[in-house]
């Protein structure tokens, strides 16, 4: 019995370090003040699921998940397929919900949404028009990159 109680306290004392060291405090998410510089992440997400996000690392190395959702207070959609930097704007392509989202770059920020692009997949910048290649439509799709109002299609 005697053998049993000191091999109990030995694990016990092994252990319970481990256990005081390994707990701390849950920070929370990421400010915009922590945006500032890093890299942002595409999510696609699981087709079908809505559940495509934008994160962002930022210098120290620190991930935060759901940027545009926290920013925006809505969901980014079905498929989050690629990206494109225009001056101080980012398009943000959600395929399966056949829209691109517009970004203010600094504050990520929606700023626009262009909807009904069926099944927009990649963007190219050209001659300050954005272009849009569709995955099932021999088409493409084109707009101005400073007023991205309306579509035009070839």
């Amino acid at each position: 019995m005697r053998k049993i109680k000191i091999v109990l306290v030995l694990v016990l004392a092994l252990c319970l370090p481990m256990v005081i060291t390994s707990c701390k405090k849950d920070e929370g998410p990421a400010t915009s003040s922590s945006r500032e510089g890093g890299f942002l992440v595409i999510n696609e997400g699981g087709f079908g699921k809505g559940n495509a996000s934008l994160g962002h690392v930022n210098t120290k190395n620190e991930y935060e998940d759901a940027v545009f959702e926290s920013v925006n207070d809505r969901k980014l959609g079905d498929v989050f397929q690629s990206i494109l930097e225009y001056e101080n704007t980012y398009f943000l392509v959600v395929n399966n919900s056949a829209k691109i989202e517009i970004l203010d770059k600094t504050s990520l920020s929606s700023t626009g949404t262009i909807e009904d692009l069926g099944s927009p997949r990649y963007l190219a910048l050209a001659g300050g028009k954005v272009w849009v290649q569709d995955l099932f439509a021999p088409k493409v799709t084109y707009f101005d990159a400073n007023t991205p109002a309306g579509t035009n299609t070839l």
